[in-house]
């Protein structure tokens, strides 16, 4: 992959993958495998994460909720200790199967992008009550489909008065 390459030009690459998307036709619903492709957070943490990620990663996707405007995000049992450890207060987890459980629900919708405001994006925003205050409800994913059941998303941290 070209990110692993030259991480610059993997980055902008991306970004004109996602560019040329568009909002998810017809609405999402059901479940959806997810992968994480790239991380860019900041010097030393984007390193860490994308060690800690090489070899461990307990998020497998999202559900979606048409009907509901909204979802939750999978994770493998594996996960069920770190959970505890980082938010020894959040209860709000269910079982799926044997291997699964849901975590962190979210409201779905079509608005305008935090980064790329003149586009239209399908928002997944976690501000919602039952999720962790300072570490969960700041964060929005933005999502556009750019080929036939394919899906590009950005993590963004919503800072106070931007991305509602």
């Amino acid at each position: 992959m070209l990110y692993k390459k030259d991480r610059g030009q993997g980055l902008a690459e991306l970004n004109a993958v996602f560019l040329s998307g568009k909002p998810p036709e017809p609405p999402l619903n059901g479940p959806y495998k997810g992968e994480l492709i790239a991380v860019n957070i900041a010097p030393g943490a984007t390193q860490a994460v994308g060690f800690l990620t090489s070899f461990w990663m307990p998020w497998l996707g999202k559900r979606m909720f048409r009907d509901e405007a909204g979802g939750d995000n999978i994770f493998s049992n594996n996960s069920r200790w770190i959970m505890r450890i980082l938010y020894p207060f959040y209860r709000k987890t269910t079982a799926i199967d044997a291997r699964t459980y849901s975590a962190f629900v979210f409201q779905a919708r079509v608005d305008t992008g935090i980064e790329d405001t003149d586009l239209k994006v399908f928002k997944i925003d976690y501000d919602l009550p039952d999720n962790p205050t300072l570490t969960i409800r700041p964060f929005v994913d933005e999502l556009l489909q750019v080929d036939d059941g394919v899906y590009l998303g950005k993590v963004q941290f919503k800072c106070s008065g931007h991305g509602k």
